[in-house]
């Protein structure tokens, strides 16, 4: 299992307090305003992040990311991943694992049809192959097909080298940097511009860079940090926080949430799926208020945030 060494993660929020996340707050407000852009408060936004990451943590315990045994196959997994489950990454890893091909040198000498067969579960898998074959490529021209070698290169020097292989986005890179190599970059997900969506904290320009500097802005520069609470809002997301039928009622978070407070204020369905427990005078979810953001306007956010490429 791939983690970033640190014993006390529960109490890393506590550890870092609220003056160091303050200065960093207001010195990307100020960044902000002399470039004319306009954003949540930061103060604001960091002190939400920070709460939710404690809570989540309280919850869910530590996730212990990510789910391999060598870098290379943190990176493998991070191309893998991309537009599908983790259930069928791991089939295909073990695919390659069971044969003694999880190497990169070994996967470079592979006939293409040959990675097409074995990756084939996580779909379209011989773009996948493609990109996998881009990748053991780029290790083994330039580092001697050795993750540590790679690390050795400054991080924004790797992230750009990354960016420039065939198949690999700005998610894929950071999540290669971040689990693989334990560089502080937070990673951004379809998850993470759901979770700020619906604490109102998205503001108007929602890139890729952008949401990223909003969460690296608000914490501590800490790999293990960025680790635990990615993992988090995948965790959150993926079980109680969805896209459709989010389950409010149950939500760790549900306190600091904009939309959680709306749906509890109002009346929702319960966590059972009746209406037992709504107040006086509620009905169902179709008295809800209409998202502040149309289908149509979070279609095309989605479209700036583009490419979020891989969901665990």
């Amino acid at each position: 299992m791939i983690q970033v060494n640190d014993t006390d993660t529960p109490n890393m929020i506590r550890r870092y307090g609220g003056l160091i996340y303050g200065d960093l707050a207001h010195q990307r407000s100020q960044t902000d305003e002399s470039a004319g852009q306009k954003s949540p408060d930061a103060t604001k936004v960091a002190k939400a992040l920070m709460t939710a990451y404690d809570l989540l943590l309280g919850h869910f315990g530590p996730q212990n990311w990510w789910p391999a045994e060598t870098p290379f196959e943190v990176a493998l997994g991070a191309i893998l991943t991309q537009q599908v489950s983790w259930r069928n990454v791991e089939q295909a890893i073990n695919n390659l694992k069971r044969l003694g091909l999880l190497d990169p040198q070994k996967i470079r000498s592979l006939p293409l049809e040959t990675l097409e067969d074995l990756i084939r579960p996580t779909g379209f898998y011989k773009t996948k192959a493609k990109k996998v074959k881009a990748f053991v490529d780029f290790l083994c021209e330039r580092y001697d097909g050795s993750m540590d070698t790679m690390f050795k290169t400054p991080p924004e020097d790797l992230r750009k080298a990354l960016l420039s292989v065939y198949g690999i986005g700005p998610e894929t890179a950071d999540s290669i940097l971040l689990y693989a190599g334990g560089v502080p970059v937070f990673v951004v997900d379809a998850y993470t511009l759901r979770l700020l969506e619906r604490f109102d904290l998205q503001g108007n320009d929602l890139t890729y860079e952008r949401v990223q500097s909003l969460f690296q802005a608000a914490l501590p520069r800490d790999a293990t940090l960025f680790n635990e609470f990615h993992a988090l809002i995948v965790a959150l997301c993926k079980n109680i926080c969805r896209l459709s039928d989010p389950k409010c009622k149950i939500c760790p978070v549900v306190r600091i949430c904009s939309y959680g407070r709306r749906v509890s204020y109002r009346g929702g369905e319960s966590e059972t799926g009746d209406t037992a427990s709504l107040p006086k005078g509620s009905s169902d979810t179709k008295s809800l208020p209409k998202r502040r953001l149309s289908k149509r306007r979070r279609r095309a956010n989605a479209a700036r945030m583009a490419p979020c490429e891989g969901a665990m």
